[in-house]
């Protein structure tokens, strides 16, 4: 797959050539036709603007990604394309969807102005180039093990539950996906119950957050709860940088919180 390159080069040759007509280059143009001349100088006016902003956005966002060791840099990209792929998965694209996911790396990945204008940039290029899903999840499946997996799926369930809103189009895509990385039932299933089986009741939702039915025995519970760890020990993916880290450790509060409650009940 091609990764996302925010290279100024291109944009610099057009901007120069620009300034090359604007400045000289198109005087014998001018003379010879004053009408088209005036629409062509205008045009190169808001193409100088619109290239200036881009290489200034662009020049911001390859000053992040350079610092950004290439395996995060796949890692978000490619979450980015299959989150893309699950939110217009009912055919169409609802902007509050986006903005959930712009709110979603804001509030709970704690981004930045430049990390959050690389997320903009990734998610309006993948809605408008998408590429095959079943290549993304092969590609996911090349360069990641279990456990940046399981992450992936968990962040994709976060995004996609954070509206309160999940189509059978959308879930179709994320079992999908399961599919064709392998990941164990047991393992979906436990995040599918933890993201979509709020009750309003708090004993319940402690039993889903730890993948579990209401009628679970204490050796169910202390069985899960180990799992759940293991499952979401931060150690496992802080060489993605230390947002998903914080991401695991917020999992593993609420884990030992659900089984604090729940074995002493």
């Amino acid at each position: 797959m091609r990764y996302r390159s925010y290279n100024n080069g291109g944009n610099f040759f057009w901007l120069g050539l620009s300034l090359f007509f604007m400045f000289g280059g198109f005087r014998l143009l001018f003379a010879l036709l004053p009408i088209l001349a005036i629409f062509f100088v205008i045009s190169l006016l808001f193409n100088s603007l619109r290239l200036g902003s881009k290489i200034f956005k662009f020049g911001r966002i390859n000053d992040y990604v350079k610092e950004t060791p290439t395996e995060k840099q796949h890692f978000v990209e490619l979450m980015i394309r299959v989150i893309s792929h699950v939110i217009k998965a009912d055919g169409r694209i609802d902007q509050r969807e986006i903005q959930t996911i712009i709110l979603f790396f804001q509030q709970k990945l704690k981004y930045g102005v430049r990390q959050i204008m690389w997320i903009q940039d990734l998610l309006q290029h993948s809605l408008s180039r998408p590429e095959s899903f079943d290549q993304l999840c092969n590609e996911i499946n090349a360069q990641f093990g279990k456990d940046e997996q399981h992450l992936l799926l968990e962040l994709v369930f976060e995004v996609s539950a954070s509206d309160g809103n999940v189509s059978k189009e959308e879930m179709h895509l994320i079992q999908k996906m399961v599919s064709i990385l392998s990941i164990d039932d047991s393992i979906y299933q436990s995040m599918k119950a933890r993201y979509f089986s709020k009750s309003g009741n708090d004993y319940d939702d402690y039993y889903s957050v730890l993948g579990l039915s209401p009628n679970a025995s204490k050796e169910d519970i202390k069985k899960a709860y180990k799992e759940n760890c293991k499952k979401y020990h931060p150690d496992k993916v802080q060489h993605l940088g230390e947002e998903f880290k914080t991401f695991a450790d917020e999992k593993i509060k609420q884990v030992n919180e659900a089984y604090e409650v729940l074995y002493k009940k």
